[in-house]
């Protein structure tokens, strides 16, 4: 039966067996009284504070790969010892003890060591395949190229009949073209293409080459756009691990110099001071002919004086506003029209002189300025006489890339619109639409035309920025203040389209 051993001798008769036997029930249950039903009974009269999880000492999850576990497992225990908790010790101490070898006898040891074909089979089995791991770790998610060749190399000369259908030869190619070596890169492809020709490492190879070479596949180009969208929406983790994935894949082929650019703006954020001047230097190399090949000149100049200008700033004593904060505000004081204290601009415009040019598609002049009733639909109303301010409605866009967009709209009022003194500041309706507010203009002409001059001018400034993730409008602050009570966008979309046909789009 299962008490008896290999030499036929029965349990009870072993005097070594049923004392190692009363020891582990000693160690796992403690000494015990001759009742029944003594396990329920104990667990209902010990305190729920005193028991410990099954789990305890592998970092609170049932993950036996936690390479945490060592450390957490003292941690555990430090803590119940500080406590002088003594049940939760003994537990504990259970707890890990049950995590030992059942047998430590010479015999149990010697057990499973691989001493048989079988077992030695089993053995580089599992070795070749955690070194196979191993190297797919640097090379993956380290990108430490040169020490998953190693990793590879050292597979391939202790196991060289596991090569995973020659996916190990497509690594070291990889491996070998990020280090330039196109040699042996090469080398290895030949290998991948004569002996796995139909295998999945050969329809691996053909998809990198034919992305490669195909400037316009599909699957690529829409597999960058959601990267793409992830940054934006603030999905960073998946944007960066989705990008990696389809850089090997298809190198720099679908790089663009607006996922680039985003790409840097997060790297920024996080400090990653060193990556962000990479992605930014892509910019100027691969792309020395885009709008943004300036912009990113004088980024990797501002990361370059980071420490310098923060020790200004800090001298200073300035405080910073909290970067991805998303300001949701109903007591903002209303703009009372003061025409003594207008400050004009002669790059803007005199709005009493005011003439209004409609962009292409856009209603005609007089349709646009005719003198009606006030229009009122839903909690809305329209006043063209009341202070105007013109809004930029950001959908869906991370805080980070709001922020971009405010730095770079302040360079842009900065230069055209200097002496009109337009400020602006962030704002927000819900967690899914932001806004940046450009204050002050005395009515709904002033208003109105600088609304044409930005969005006209907003793809160039702001060309990293997916034009369908934002609009601009005009409103009151009567207005505004409903929008963000009632979150009726549509609404008062609907409103101003009313008032001036074809605005909205």
């Amino acid at each position: 039966g299962g008490n008896e051993k290999s030499n036929g001798e029965w349990y009870f008769y072993n005097a070594s067996l049923k004392s190692k036997g009363f020891n582990d029930f000693k160690r796992k249950w403690g000494q015990r009284t001759n009742t029944d039903n003594w396990r329920r009974k104990d667990a209902l009269a010990e305190p729920a504070s005193n028991r410990v999880p099954d789990n305890i000492g592998i970092t609170g999850s049932n993950n036996p790969d936690d390479l945490d576990a060592p450390v957490t497992a003292i941690n555990d225990l430090k803590n119940i010892i500080n406590s002088k908790d003594k049940t939760s010790l003994k537990n504990t101490a259970t707890a890990v003890a049950d995590d030992q070898p059942e047998d430590i006898s010479y015999e149990g040891m010697m057990s499973h060591l691989p001493l048989t074909p079988e077992k030695l089979t089993a053995s580089n089995h599992l070795l070749a395949t955690s070194l196979f791991g191993l190297g797919k770790l640097f090379q993956q998610e380290l990108e430490e190229y040169q020490e998953a060749i190693n990793t590879y190399d050292q597979s391939l000369k202790r196991f060289p009949d596991s090569v995973y259908g020659g996916e190990i030869f497509l690594n070291l190619a990889y491996c070998y073209s990020k280090l330039g070596n196109t040699a042996q890169a090469d080398r290895y492809k030949k290998l991948v293409s004569s002996k796995y020709g139909e295998g999945k490492a050969a329809k691996m190879l053909t998809e990198i080459t034919t992305a490669k070479t195909s400037e316009k596949n599909p699957e690529g180009t829409k597999r960058y756009e959601g990267i793409y969208n992830l940054f934006i929406e603030g999905k960073f983790e998946s944007a960066l691990a989705e990008k990696k994935k389809a850089d090997s894949l298809y190198g720099k082929n679908y790089w663009s110099p607006q996922l680039l650019y985003i790409e840097a703006v997060y790297q920024v954020k996080q400090k990653n001071d060193s990556a962000a001047i990479g992605v930014l230097k892509n910019i100027t190399t691969l792309y020395p002919k885009s709008a943004l090949k300036a912009k990113a000149q004088r980024m990797i100049e501002v990361l370059g004086r980071r420490k310098e200008i923060e020790k200004y700033l800090t001298d200073l004593q300035v405080t910073r506003a909290t970067e991805d904060e998303t300001i949701v505000t109903n007591d903002r004081v209303a703009m009372v029209r003061n025409d003594s204290n207008l400050i004009k601009s002669p790059k803007l415009f005199d709005s009493s002189k005011a003439v209004i040019k409609p962009a292409e598609g856009q209603a005609k002049k007089d349709s646009m300025m005719r003198s009606v009733a006030p229009v009122v639909i839903g909690p809305y109303t329209f006043n063209a006489a009341a202070p105007h301010y013109v809004i930029m409605l950001l959908d869906k866009v991370d805080g980070t890339y709001i922020n971009e967009s405010k730095n770079a709209f302040t360079r842009y009022v900065g230069d055209n619109f200097r002496a009109s003194a337009i400020t602006i500041t962030k704002d927000g309706i819900d967690k899914d639409f932001g806004l940046l507010v450009f204050t002050p203009f005395a009515n709904a002409t002033a208003a109105l035309e600088f609304l044409y001059k930005i969005r006209k001018d907003a793809p160039d400034e702001i060309s990293w920025l997916p034009v369908n993730k934002y609009s601009f409008l005009l409103i009151d602050d009567n207005n505004l203040q409903r929008l963000k009570t009632t979150k009726d966008i549509a609404g008062y979309k609907n409103l101003l389209n009313k008032q001036y046909p074809g605005l909205i789009k």
